[in-house]
């Protein structure tokens, strides 16, 4: 998975095509409601961060960000409720997304590490791991939890198994959680099976594996954790309890307040899934208003009408119930999904922490990669030959597009010390690993750095040389922008749209005249 720093100016135009929608929940929503006693105690939880530091900046709404997420906690720490934070799923690894090819085990044990320091210094009470965190073998993520003093939750074969606990008691307050790890996933040295567990008031399973898998489980509240999906799922009940999912890449932290006053079940009383049931509702009613008036055109018969103008008056009632907050009473949680949005404030610790990271990475990279040179281009193929001879012939457009943010794409690196980190600067120059073209460091100082004429047209050796006849893209398709500008990187980026906006007079339509 790559994160680019795609430039600014697109953000602006996303924004002023379909403008911004916010869908945060500021921490405050979940530290309860004046017609609401303070919650006994909180969950606080993390899914699927896959080592995912901060959003790359080029997208409408960027959510995320481990600094963002750190403040979250600890602001929900300070509220004096009893909390247990817990994270679930892959942590400190991706997909194995190989950037061209360019392993980097020096980038990705510094990120592992980073998270790590930042967890610990956030006292989470237990993890479990997703499969990719695995792919370095038990020793590896052994010796990272022992130096960091990681609370993983597995059941093990291997020589030590009290490094990975079966469960973990937390205190909140009055009562005893236990929390233990149910992993869908075979790996030697791991095993699934559920240990004896001790007896405890409550109990939270973390489940990483598929929905099925999760649903099976046998506990009061289980996290989903492995479904690579970006949107929290609102609690969903099962046989045993109740199912939760954060979403992924730390987008979004996950505040499940609980009151209990007995052993049983539990009542949903979450805001989140009254909107749900009421968006649900109000689809019911607009398609049974729908029917009805084609029926009465039709003239049906009026015991069918009748029917179903009691049904539409019993959705209508439903509907209206859903406008007051669910009552406490009893054993009852209200969950919610707190986005990390641009606004939210970021943990100067954690700061400081990613911008020393961003450095080594610089640093090791630029070293790591200095004598790596692209490969060469075939005999007859065409090589890249840089903006400046481009615009020896098309000056107009050469000079409006250097104005353009593509123009000067790689200074959004440079500033935040990402110019070399494997993950954003393909993006950023013209070329990239591509023969004839440029690398991670083979592109310094020279006609190659920035987003440049070639990364639309191809490369232009050909065409420089022998311009009528010389072979040269003229049309940039879709596929070429979305190597970037994907819906990762660009959530709101619409080709027609764009295309409107880089082709203007001076670069693709003639020129204005006076």
């Amino acid at each position: 998975m790559r994160f680019p720093l795609i430039p600014l100016l697109f953000v602006l135009i996303a924004f002023a095509i379909t403008g911004c929608q916010s869908c945060g929940t500021d921490a405050t929503d979940v530290t309860g409601t004046p017609d609401r006693p303070a919650p006994q105690f909180r969950l606080v939880a993390l899914t699927d961060l896959a080592g995912y530091l901060e959003p790359c900046g080029c997208t409408s709404r960027p959510l995320g960000g481990i600094d963002r997420m750190a403040a979250r906690v600890r602001a929900l720490r300070e509220t004096g409720i009893p909390m247990a934070f817990v994270v679930a799923g892959d942590l400190l690894y991706s997909d194995g997304h190989d950037n061209h090819g360019l392993q980097n085990d020096r980038q990705e044990s510094l990120r592992a590490d980073l998270i790590a320091q930042i967890l610990h210094e956030l006292e989470v009470d237990a993890i479990a791991v997703g499969p990719h965190d695995l792919d370095r073998g038990l020793d590896s993520l052994r010796a990272l939890a022992q130096e960091h003093e990681l609370p993983l939750l597995f059941t093990t074969r291997d020589a030590s198994p009290s490094m990975f606990a079966s469960s973990i008691m937390k205190p909140l307050g009055d009562l005893q959680l236990r929390i233990t790890a149910d992993a869908d996933l075979q790996r030697d040295g791991l095993e699934t099976r559920t240990p004896e567990l001790p007896t405890a008031d409550l109990t939270l399973a973390l489940s990483v594996g598929t929905r099925r898998f999760a649903r099976s489980l046998r506990a009061d509240f289980v996290l989903q954790a492995g479904l690579d999906r970006e949107e929290a799922i609102a609690p969903q009940e099962t046989d045993d309890g109740w199912l939760f999912h954060a979403g992924r890449q730390g987008q979004g932290l996950l505040v499940v307040d609980v009151w209990r006053t007995s052993p049983g079940t539990f009542a949903n009383v979450s805001a989140w899934s009254q909107a749900n049931e009421r968006a649900t509702l109000e689809a019911d009613i607009a398609e049974l208003e729908a029917q009805l008036r084609e029926w009465e055109a039709e003239g049906r018969d009026e015991a069918d009408l009748a029917s179903q103008r009691a049904r539409l008056a019993r959705f209508q009632r439903d509907l209206t119930s859903l406008e007051t907050p669910r009552a406490i009473s009893g054993n009852a949680f209200s969950a919610e999904r707190i986005d990390l949005d641009p606004d939210a404030p970021r943990d100067p610790s954690a700061r400081t922490r990613i911008e020393a990271y961003d450095v080594q990475v610089n640093e090791h990279n630029r070293e790591a990669f200095a004598d790596r040179a692209p490969p060469p281009p075939r005999e007859g193929e065409p090589h890249y030959v840089g903006n400046a001879r481009c615009s020896s012939c098309h000056e107009s457009a050469a000079r409006w597009w250097n104005g353009h943010p593509h123009g000067h794409a790689y200074s959004t690196l440079t500033e935040r010390n990402k110019q070399f980190h494997l993950e954003c600067v393909g993006c950023h120059v013209t070329g990239y690993e591509r023969p004839g073209g440029s690398t991670v460091t083979h592109h310094l100082g020279t006609a190659l750095q920035n987003v440049g004429c070639e990364t639309c047209h191809g490369p232009g050796s050909a065409h420089a040389e022998a311009p009528e006849s010389g072979a040269i893209q003229r049309e940039t398709t879709e596929r070429t922008c979305t190597g970037c500008h994907n819906e990762e990187h660009s959530d709101r980026f619409n080709y027609e749209a764009y295309m409107r906006l880089v082709v203007v007079p001076g670069h693709g339509l003639p020129e204005e005249t006076p």
